[in-house]
């Protein structure tokens, strides 16, 4: 309809504290006015998000830190004295802030030895700065030895990823017990330092590169599965040697850390330097829920070939195109199924089973893979304006208003035509 003006808004933005937001009223702007909108924001209370930092250390104890690799002429023993890991270590423990009190999670440490049997060190997995000062301290310098670390074996790279996916996952079913304790949600930022002096050799065989991308990227995957318990993980890698570097070792710490596998960095620390984790981007941690964007949208509008048509029940069909495929240009749900015109088309091509839309028995599109939903086919959970019913139908989450992250909420997407699904969603 070319008779559809712009529209300018005076925005007002009040803070409020009510649960729901509530819907603006319907409102008729005549030809060039202005108009003016005022809208409430609200945001979950400051008391009842958290959010924190853990730092999981996957640090070489194999043989070659103490006696130089047989299978590579020239090398030497990398660390004998177990200064070049332990120190840094203390360092970077001490430059973290000092708990508030003795209860304070905010930051923690954990530690996994990657040796020919991965194993956590730390007990509990994630430990507070004193008392994980004092276990890296142990195992620089171990009760009753006289040599410095324990170490010995091989580079288990496989074994000691497998560690870290188990870490961040007990870790996020904890955080969901504390919520459902305490009802405030706690989410962690994950930064892993994964340490090492070679590559990955267990019992003379190299262990698959793509084995251990897989493993990373399972790792960092993890972001995907439980959002309001996990801000992000960082998969960072450090290489160390004395003497000859290994070509292998560091090609596949580079592609470890790469931006679309573990998203942290590489750095190769030669003869003579110490190993810097400040070196590495450790976010600072901020706000987590902030005001990100703004959509004024007329909902009852689509755009069609360029040109503006009407859309008076907001359903994503224009009136236009309701009337020629024989709907009903007022009702969102025209035979009243549950699922909304917009989607019947989008998905099937039509907007009901039936030619004239009937609603008689028999007329009107059931959607079967609906009927496992135990929340309720109707209710929208979100609040993205899609029920279950329909987020299931498009294959978007329906424990997320903005499925494929883009800031923009799914049913705005739909009907604007934006995507709204990425390939890696599974609905769930």
């Amino acid at each position: 309809m070319r008779g559809l003006l712009a529209l300018t808004f005076i925005f007002l933005l009040v803070g409020c504290n009510k649960e729901k937001l509530q819907d603006l009223q319907m409102a008729t702007v005549l030809d060039n006015e202005k108009g003016s909108l005022k809208a409430n924001f609200c945001t979950t209370p400051s008391d009842k998000v958290k959010s924190r930092l853990k730092f999981i250390f996957v640090l070489d104890k194999s043989g070659s830190n103490k006696e130089a690799d047989p299978a590579r002429p020239g090398s030497v023993a990398s660390d004998p004295t177990g200064d070049k890991r332990y120190l840094p270590i203390k360092s970077f423990i001490a430059s973290n802030p000092d708990p508030v009190d003795a209860s304070d999670k905010s930051i923690g440490f954990a530690l996994v030895n990657l040796s020919t049997a991965a194993n956590i060190r730390s007990s509990p997995t994630f430990m507070q700065k004193g008392p994980f000062s004092r276990l890296i301290n142990d195992e620089h310098n171990p009760p009753g030895s006289t040599t410095g670390p324990l170490d010995a074996g091989a580079t288990n790279y496989t074994g000691a990823l497998a560690q870290v996916f188990t870490i961040i996952s007990n870790d996020i079913t904890a955080a969901k017990n504390e919520t459902a304790l305490t009802g405030k949600i706690v989410s962690s930022y994950y930064i892993v330092f994964f340490v090492t002096d070679g590559a990955p050799m267990v019992g003379g065989v190299m262990q698959s590169e793509a084995d251990i991308v897989a493993k990373v990227k399972a790792i960092k995957g993890i972001e995907e599965t439980d959002k309001n318990y996990i801000d992000a993980v960082q998969v960072n890698a450090a290489y160390y040697y004395q003497a000859l570097p290994d070509a292998d070792a560091k090609s596949l710490l580079g592609t470890m850390s790469q931006p679309t596998i573990g998203a942290g960095m590489f750095i190769e620390f030669g003869a003579g330097q110490q190993i810097d984790f400040t070196k590495f981007a450790v976010p600072e941690r901020n706000v987590r829920h902030v005001l990100k964007d703004i959509f004024v949208v007329n909902k009852n509008t689509q755009w069609i070939n360029g040109l503006i048509d009407r859309d008076s029940d907001m359903d994503g069909l224009s009136d236009r195109n309701e009337i020629r495929l024989n709907s009903d240009p007022f009702k969102a749900d025209s035979d009243e199924n549950g699922v909304s015109d917009g989607i019947e088309h989008y998905t099937l091509g039509r907007p009901c089973k039936d030619a004239n839309c009937s609603k008689a028995v028999g007329g009107r599109e059931v959607f079967p893979q609906c009927d496992s939903i135990i929340e309720g086919r109707d209710r929208d959970i979100d609040g993205d304006g899609l029920t279950n019913c329909e987020e299931k139908i498009l294959g978007t989450r329906w424990t997320s208003f903005d499925s494929n992250g883009d800031w923009i909420p799914d049913k705005l997407a739909f009907i604007r035509s934006v995507a709204f699904l990425s390939e890696r969603l599974m609905w769930s």
